[in-house]
């Protein structure tokens, strides 16, 4: 099941906009409330926190085309935060919500259009309830992921 899906212009290349995805500092630049963030494996799981949750997020699946648009699915698995050091299998065992989040970036005359898909939500208690959470939360998150990504772009 969906839960939300949106698209962002970005003023980023797919490439830019795919290794950000999978960047702790890019994920903790519109992480609500966030802290902290770190890397289990370059590239493969990454994790952010704030004082009440810890997001470990694992890349699954990675598809191109030959027109340089790229698609990262990526499961998000959430957990009551603790402390750090954590690790991967300790935010899984401890997890309380888990989703898949699938970046389609496109290429654009002027970077990129990014259309994420919040899909296939796992919870302990209503999976309703959680799927407005999370778009009610993706919505607010947007602007800042698209002014700090196209800033850390830029900068690039």
């Amino acid at each position: 099941m969906i839960a939300h899906q949106e698209q962002l212009a970005l003023q980023i290349s797919c490439q830019q906009g795919a290794a950000f995805a999978m960047t702790p500092q890019r994920i903790l630049d519109y992480f609500p409330g966030g802290v902290g963030c770190g890397t289990f494996t370059p590239g493969q799981a990454i994790y952010c926190y704030n004082t009440a949750v810890v997001s470990l997020l694992e890349l699954i699946a990675v598809d191109e085309d030959d027109l340089g648009s790229i698609l990262l699915s990526i499961k998000v698995t959430t957990a009551p935060f603790s402390q750090v050091p954590l690790s991967a299998q300790e935010i899984k065992t401890a997890s309380f919500f888990s989703m898949i989040e699938d970046w389609q970036f496109e290429a654009l005359s002027n970077g990129s259009l990014l259309t994420k898909t919040w899909r296939d939500i796992s919870v302990e208690g209503d999976a309703m309830e959680m799927a407005a959470i999370v778009r009610d939360s993706a919505i607010t998150e947007s602007q800042q992921l698209i002014s700090r990504w196209n800033k850390a772009g830029l900068a690039e």
